[in-house]
């Protein structure tokens, strides 16, 4: 519940959240609309999120396996493991996760049109979600 001394839980912003502002609450912390994002590196949560055990802080998937003492992912395609620091890819939904090599034999489909992205063809990303080049030719980026 919003009410005159409700600071806003993101560690960068701690400005009062008037009644009037869009929130959004994770657990008992209460975020702007703008300022809910990882906890860890700020990106935005729009593949979705997990909660930290110990702060119930939102975290990206990857961040949130970081902050867990995971110490590698595995790759969804091959079952190898991937190594925390080293570059890697994951679905729309945030829950699979790929080696570079991998990913590109498994490609999501184009966000926007739904078509499978055929091997061999560049796959375009933008905000973590998936383009084949017509449509991200196509689409306007905000």
């Amino acid at each position: 519940m919003v009410d005159e001394r409700t600071i806003c839980a993101n560690n960068n912003c701690l400005k009062l959240i008037s009644k009037d502002d869009a929130t959004l609450t994770c657990r008992e912390h209460i975020y702007h609309m703008s300022c809910f994002m990882c906890h860890q590196c700020n990106a935005d949560l729009d593949d979705g999120y997990k909660t930290g055990a110990n702060d119930q802080r939102p975290y990206c998937p990857p961040c949130f396996d970081s902050v867990a003492g995971v110490s590698e992912r595995l790759c969804s395609k091959c079952g190898k493991g991937i190594p925390f620091g080293t570059k890697a890819f994951y679905g729309k939904d945030a829950t699979k996760f790929y080696h570079e090599e991998c990913f590109a034999e498994v490609k999501p489909p184009c966000s926007k049109c739904n078509r499978n992205i055929p091997a061999g063809k560049q796959t375009f990303l933008r905000d973590k979600k998936p383009y084949c080049f017509k449509c991200f030719q196509n689409v306007k980026f905000a």
